[in-house]
């Protein structure tokens, strides 16, 4: 079976509710996917968080206990509702090029929660200490970091993401879904680099927190889509090497 779009990872955050502005007075009322001028989303997100905590490796170094989020759920649903398959920008998501972000629903979402991804210092970037999404890396050296006054104890970097793709059941989406979030979970580094320290030395360590919600639309041509949107935050602390 061939995805239309794979789906991917991640989410949570603070969220402040808002009205949702511009997406019913834009003129643009979603015609939904395959003609279905009405979309209805069906919500599926405590089957996608089960699905997922249960579907990360225990070889990984990173363990992500996602939860649901009401004020997510009622976002997502409205979004979906609302633009249906009318988004009309895809960017690269979660997992490389094969993963697609639907940005009309996600920019709705944004609107409403005032959820968006927040990445690492540009200096951090700069280096390479900080992968694709925005979280800080292995390869971090914390001594040079402190050196140009760029801290990050206490940073907190989050990724949003929203995806949308097929499949024929809701098992078969639950079981992609899960299945792109733990590669993408077994590529995340737990703290920053501590080849060179010895016992005293300080070093950053990495936390993981998400939210994830999932909803469903039967199309007129008897297909289903799924929209599934993700929040992972990235909170450093600062340990000290025994």
């Amino acid at each position: 079976m061939k995805l239309k779009k794979i789906a991917s990872l991640m989410l949570a955050g603070v969220m402040a509710v808002s009205m949702l502005t511009a997406c019913g007075s834009n003129g643009n009322t979603g015609n939904g996917n395959n003609g279905n001028e009405n979309p209805d989303p069906t919500p599926a997100t405590t089957s996608v968080v089960d699905a997922v905590n249960k579907g990360q490796s225990a070889a990984n170094a990173v363990k992500i206990d996602f939860t649901v989020n009401s004020e997510l759920d009622n976002a997502l649903a409205k979004a979906v509702s609302v633009y249906g398959n009318d988004a009309d920008e895809d960017i690269t998501g979660i997992i490389g090029t094969t993963v697609f972000v639907e940005r009309e629903v996600a920019d709705a979402i944004t609107r409403m929660t005032g959820l968006e991804s927040v990445s690492a210092d540009p200096d951090y970037i700069t280096n390479g200490w900080v992968d694709e999404y925005g979280f800080l890396t292995e390869t971090v050296d914390r001594a040079m970091a402190l050196r140009w006054n760029k801290d990050a104890k206490g940073k907190v970097y989050t990724l949003f993401v929203v995806d949308q793709f097929s499949a024929w059941t809701e098992e078969a989406a639950l079981n992609m879904v899960a299945e792109a979030a733990d590669e993408r979970i077994a590529e995340l580094d737990a703290h920053s680099n501590v080849d060179t320290l010895k016992a005293g030395d300080k070093y950053y360590t990495y936390g993981y927190d998400g939210n994830i919600s999932m909803v469903s639309v039967k199309n007129l041509d008897g297909t289903t889509d799924y929209y599934v949107a993700y929040v992972v935050n990235q909170t450093v602390t600062e340990s000290t090497l025994k």
